[in-house]
């Protein structure tokens, strides 16, 4: 099931982004217009992105997720 919803995700993206602004979701494919056209002005947007979102959401995942985690833990082993 999470193959599906996450193939899902990136056909409605590419779907809804490319018609409007020629999305790419992948920044290496980002790279190498950029590279060709000299077209530099969003490009680190394609890299700050991912890293940014990929540091909120292990943080989330460690704050939110696991601290309950433990907590259920603690108090099963009480």
């Amino acid at each position: 099931m999470y193959g599906i919803a996450i193939g899902g995700m990136i056909f409605l993206i590419h779907l809804i982004g490319v018609p409007l602004t020629g999305t790419s979701v992948n920044p290496a494919r980002t790279f190498g217009p950029a590279l060709i056209s000299g077209y530099w002005n969003y490009g680190w947007m394609y890299w700050a992105a991912p890293i940014t979102g990929a540091i909120i959401a292990g943080l989330i995942m460690n704050y939110v997720f696991a601290k309950k985690a433990e907590q259920e833990e603690e108090t099963v082993s009480l």
